[in-house]
Parts: structure tokens; sequence; C-alpha cells
């Protein structure tokens, strides 16, 4: 027992060196120690080792107050502590910069997780990546965990963020505004994994997108938006992305509009829902949810319910069409309010819903409050209720 050390002699390079004493690396290679034990604790040999990253800028836990861009000159980042991005600044990360995060470490001891640290967004973050060459925001560890750092967390109204390729792993949160509203958040061909949570907001004043993107999230939400103020036609869109786990895209208490289109969700559980909107269209079309057959969840896998305010100067269109929906417990869920039925249009069509390899499911469609609904081309098997209309008339119900 005791504590062994030993100093070598690094040198910035490429070449390797044979018998001449130095270590030859470049920024980015790991230096991995081994020790070996003859007899262990136990008197048997044991081995252990430890390894280190070598990053060519480490980046200690400080607040930004200029613009400043991270460029691959510079890569690998090693960041040690939070980073918050003030309000009037942007942080610009150009392609191929790779940025990890001292694992389970915080020199500032602050932020919303005192002992992770966090990238703070108050101002703008725009992380400019590549299909050949990603950003990266990771753990500094090899096989990282989920909470080695913290996460991105927008937590200003003035907040912005723009993520185009860009790959972020490891986080505790993903990205999370903490409780408070941010101006507009843009997720385009990047991917969250192995992250404790997805993407939360809490309220998006101007704009939100999340386009072609990959999500593995461990917990949480995959994508929640808890309200909008945006009036001016800029709809939330999530759309041709791929949601891997148990988790949901809800989308509440809006005042714009909300396309969620042509993902694909591969989960039990997973599933959209969209509730208590104020204004603007919902369009729910061309999503394919894959469960397998007989699983544990009893949830529907699109429930768009109880829409505010409608009037004849507040009318909407809500839209469920083409989706393909496979061995779910129920189908889809389509609820509007007695009193306002008049002010809200609803359509249903090409739509498949299939749970003929399930012992049993309870209903395909059902639609609750509402008038005129639009219901064709529709493909429902495998239910005890194929499609199941309360306080409901249908305009047209036709080639189901």
């Amino acid at each position: 027992t005791g504590i062994f050390t030993a100093d070598v002699t690094l040198s910035d390079s490429a070449e390797a060196i044979a018998d001449n004493g130095t270590l030859e690396l470049v920024p980015g290679d790991r230096i991995q120690a081994f020790y070996t034990d003859p007899q262990g604790d136990f008197g048997e040999e044991l081995r252990l080792s430890i390894s280190a990253l070598y990053a060519k800028t480490v980046f200690a836990g400080t607040t930004i107050l200029a613009d400043r861009i991270w460029d691959a000159d510079g890569s690998p980042y090693l960041v040690t502590g939070d980073v918050t991005i003030a309000e009037n600044v942007s942080l610009t990360i150009l392609a191929g910069v790779e940025v990890n995060f001292l694992a389970n470490s915080d020199d500032q001891s602050g932020g919303y997780r005192t002992s992770d640290s966090e990238l703070i967004v108050q101002g703008t973050l725009t992380a400019a990546g590549t299909a050949e060459a990603p950003v990266t925001f990771k753990s500094s560890e090899v096989d990282g965990s989920a909470g080695d750092w913290g996460g991105i967390a927008p937590t200003t109204g003035s907040a912005v963020i723009n993520l185009a390729h860009t790959n972020l792993s490891d986080a505790g949160y993903g990205i999370n505004s903490q409780g408070n509203g941010i101006k507009s958040l843009s997720v385009e061909d990047s991917s969250l994994s192995n992250v404790g949570g997805g993407i939360f907001i809490n309220w998006v004043d101007f704009s939100l997108s999340v386009i072609r993107s990959e999500f593995d999230v461990l917990s949480g939400y995959f994508v929640r938006v808890d309200g909008s103020n945006n009036r001016s036609g800029e709809a939330i869109d999530i759309s041709e992305n791929v949601f891997n786990g148990n988790q949901r895209v809800l989308i509440r208490y809006t005042y714009s509009s909300v396309s969620i289109a042509g993902n694909t969700f591969n989960g039990d559980t997973s599933r959209i829902e969209v509730e208590n909107n104020y204004r603007g269209d919902v369009d729910i079309s061309d999503n394919a949810f894959n469960r397998e057959s007989d699983s544990e969840s009893y949830s529907w896998a699109i429930e768009l319910n109880n829409p505010y305010d409608l009037s004849d100067t507040n009318t909407r269109s809500w839209t469920v069409n083409n989706n393909s929906i496979i061995n779910a417990y129920a189908g889809a869920y389509i609820s509007g309010r007695t009193e306002t039925a008049s002010f809200l249009t609803v359509s249903a069509s090409g739509n498949t819903i299939d749970a003929s390899a399930r012992s049993y499911a309870e209903t395909g469609l059902q639609m609750y409050n509402i008038e005129n609904a639009v219901i064709t081309d529709n493909t429902v098997s495998g239910y005890q209720y194929a499609v199941r209309l309360d306080t409901t008339t249908a305009e047209t119900f036709a080639r189901n």
C-alpha cells in the first residue's frame, strides 16, 4: 500500500520516437498509466489503470463577457467549471471542435448542479458543426456516464441556442431552461445520447425547432415545451427525428402553431402529447410508433386535447394524418371542448393503427367533444374498439 509517482517528459508531436525517454502525443490523445501489484490485497495479482485527457485548451469556470470563438486549432477543450455566456454576448463553436467537461467536477461549485460543470447560456450559443466535422459536447471520461457533467442551461428570456451537427452526450439534464423562458432554440442534424434528460424549455418567446436529430434519453422527456408566445406564425417544429427510449414529446400552453411530423418513436411508452393550446393549428402527421407486442404500456401513442379560448375570432385546425402506430394498447385520442366545438376543425385520415400482435388492446382511435370531424382512409385492427366517438359528430366518415 502506498502512493507511487513518476515523471514522464511529454512532447507535442504526432511522431513517436523509440527509446528516447519521451512520450509523444497530440491534443486529444489520452495518457493511460498502468500499475501491476503482484499480490494485491488478497494475495492475487491486481492490475490498475487510470487515464487522463491531453487537452489543447483548458477552460476554467468563468463568465464570458465578450464575443468569443472556439475553433479547431484550440480543440479539444477541457472545461473544469461552469461557463456562463453573459447576456448580449455570443460563444460560437466551429466545426470539428470537441468540448470535454471534466467529469464530476465544478471549480465554481455553482450553477444548477454544484458538483458538475455546466454551460449556462444567457446570451447566444452557436455550435456550427458539419456532417464531416461535428461539434461534440461530452464527458472527459473514455466511457462517460449520464451526469458526468450538467448540460446546457439557457436561463434568460434573451437566450438563443443554435446547434447544427452537434453531438451532446453524458450530461445530467441535456438542454434545460431550469424553469426560465428563452428567446429561441434550434437543433438540427444533431444527437443527444446517454443523457439524463432531453430538451425541457419552460417558455419560448420566438421559435423552437428540433429537426433531423436522434435522441437516446434515459429519463424525463425527449422534448418538453411548457409555453410559447410567438403569434407571428413561427411554428414549433419537431420533425424527422428518431426518438429511442420510453419518454415523450410534450407540448402545452402554446400561442403558436405546432407541427410534429415525420418522427420515429422506438419505445414501449414513447408518445406525443399536445394539450392546452391557446392559439395556432396543430399538425401531427407521418409519425411512426414501434412498440413491442404485448408491452405493458397503457398509454395513448398520440394524445391531443383541451384547446383553450376557441371562438369565432380564434378558430383552429387539428390534423392527425398518416401516422403508423404499431402494437400500442391505445392509438390516438383527440378531445375538444363541448361549448366551443364548432370553432375547431379536426381531421384524422390515412392512419394505420395495428395492435393485432397484442393479446388485448383497448381503442384504436377515439374522439371526444368534436363536431363535424373528418375521419377517412384509416386502417385500424386488433382493438376492442376500432373507432370510438363520444359526444362527437363526423362530417365525413368514409373508407376506413
